[in-house]
């Protein structure tokens, strides 16, 4: 995700600099551990208006890594100048959104107009505007 000068991408190394360069608080709210083939996960949320950026250990014993090294897990943007690498962005038609990441699979959803999915990708409307990636 490209916000303003700065990017952050899912599975990078989840640091106290990266925090900074986005201006997220460095210390992160515990949201859960998730069991997992012998091991649990632990999941922690760094927020700002229009931003959650979720962090965890996942596979942190399957990548050669410690226990307390976190990474991007998942990238929330509801508002602000953030995009994806293919330039889709809060407010985005559903035009662009299609023709920057194929047809894809639309599902309903209970309180919005839908939910594009492609691959780890997910993008949420309203009416015909991208409301939330």
């Amino acid at each position: 995700m490209q916000m303003e000068d700065e990017t952050v991408t899912l599975g990078e190394r989840w640091t106290d600099d990266v925090a900074r360069k986005i201006e997220v608080p460095i210390e992160g709210y515990f949201v859960g551990e998730v069991p997992f083939d012998g091991t649990h996960y632990k999941f922690y949320q760094h927020q700002k208006t229009g931003l959650d950026i979720y962090v965890s250990n996942l596979w942190w014993d399957k990548v050669e890594r410690n226990v307390d090294d976190y990474i991007v897990s998942q990238i929330t943007l509801t508002a602000g100048e953030g995009k994806t690498p293919r330039g889709i962005h809060v407010g985005s038609t559903a035009r662009e959104l299609s023709n920057a990441y194929g047809k894809g699979r639309w599902k309903m959803m209970p309180g919005n107009n839908g939910v594009f999915i492609s691959w780890v990708t997910s993008f949420s409307r309203s009416g015909l505007k991208t409301a939330r990636l």
